[in-house]
């Protein structure tokens, strides 16, 4: 877990279909952010490729079947970072 990923992301949502998150990070010049919900039936919501004008910062709404982490990992310097955070829904969004 890096202290230098910032996920805000809800406790609880009530339909999995919109869930709302924010993505931030401090980590120097991030070459690439990925989002996963590991038992969303893809995994792997969206990945980003970022340069200098991009920035470090991105708000999105992803689907969720169920309750389930997100996870999202920053590549910097040739590494991986990650973090991630538990989001419990009411309703899933993905079927």
């Amino acid at each position: 877990m890096s202290d230098q990923i910032k996920l805000d992301a809800p406790l609880q949502a009530e339909n999995g279909a919109v869930v709302p998150i924010v993505v931030s990070t401090t980590l120097p010049a991030p070459e690439s952010i990925a989002v996963v919900v590991p038992k969303n039936p893809t995994p792997l919501l969206s990945m980003f490729e970022t340069t200098a004008r991009t920035g470090s910062f991105f708000r999105m709404r992803i689907k969720m079947a169920g309750t389930d982490e997100v996870i999202v990992y920053v590549k910097s310097g040739g590494q991986w970072f990650m973090t991630s955070q538990e989001v419990r829904v009411a309703v899933g969004g993905c079927g």
